[in-house]
Formats: structure tokens, C-alpha cells, sequence
């Protein structure tokens, strides 16, 4: 049995697009769950949750890394994958561009698993129609007076 989409789970676009926007325009490109808490909110929209489970649930956007210090954190993919700049060493801020493409694949993700969600029941129609007809002409046979 497959595992179900991530994305399924009620608010969860919204907060995966949150904590992309967030680590995208943080100082910090890596930093520990505390920080993200108060750059980001304490919890996402599932107050059961902790951003560490979002984290933890969609490595498309987010990973454990370690900074030059050693010091181990989450930070988003697109970010940890860039060149740190040649003068000061800090890993750059992602633009605009990068910002809406991120964003806009998750969106992506999160249509698409509606979309498999849907089509992945698309046999129970047939199947109820099928067994309505079957069930259809033994109560006929049934309830009809002998002959």
C-alpha cells in the first residue's frame, strides 16, 4: 500500500509555502528548530504539529544541513545547494524568481496529489454499478411468483 501525499493533509500547501518564504528571506540559511519557531510561528496551521514534522515530511524543499561552524539545523534546499558569496561567506538570500519557483512547485505537488488522489478511485463506480445490476437480478429472481 502506498503512502498518501503529504499534501493531502489539510493546510499543509499553506504551510510548506510559509516556511519556504521564510527560509528563503531569513539572515540564516541553516538554523535550529527554535529559530524557525520564531521566524516562522510557534506551530503550522495543525497545532498538533511541530515545524519539524513539515520539515521532516517534504525533503523536495527542506534538509538537516551543517554550516562552516559545524552547527547542524534545517534549511531549505535551493539555499544550501547555492555558493556562499566570495567576500563575507553567507549564503545569499533567494530572489523573487527562485521565491515563485518554489512556491509554485509546491502548488504543483499538492494539485497533483488531488489529481492521483481522484483518479486512484475511479474504479468504484463500475464496481457499485456492477454489483447494484448483480444484486438487482437475484432480488428479481427472488421476489418474482414462481412459474
Amino acid at each position: 500500500m502506498t503512502k498518501s501525499s503529504p499534501y493531502l493533509i489539510a493546510n499543509r500547501t499553506q504551510d510548506v509555502i510559509a516556511a519556504i518564504s521564510a527560509m528563503a528571506t531569513d539572515y540564516y540559511y541553516i538554523a535550529q528548530i527554535s529559530h524557525w519557531e520564531k521566524f516562522i510561528g510557534k506551530r503550522p496551521s495543525d497545532t498538533k504539529l511541530k515545524w519539524e514534522v513539515i520539515f521532516q515530511e517534504h525533503p523536495e524543499f527542506f534538509r538537516i544541513g551543517t554550516k562552516a561552524d559545524g552547527s547542524v539545523g534545517w534549511g531549505l534546499v535551493m539555499r544550501m545547494a547555492s555558493k556562499p558569496n566570495q567576500q563575507t561567506g553567507h549564503i545569499e538570500r533567494l530572489n523573487e524568481a527562485q521565491i515563485s519557483t518554489l512556491i509554485n512547485a509546491a502548488l504543483a505537488l499538492h494539485t497533483n496529489a488531488i489529481t492521483l488522489k481522484r483518479d486512484s478511485k475511479w474504479w468504484i463506480t463500475p464496481l457499485v454499478s456492477f454489483f447494484g445490476a448483480i444484486a438487482g437480478v437475484v432480488l428479481s429472481a427472488y421476489l418474482s411468483p414462481p412459474k
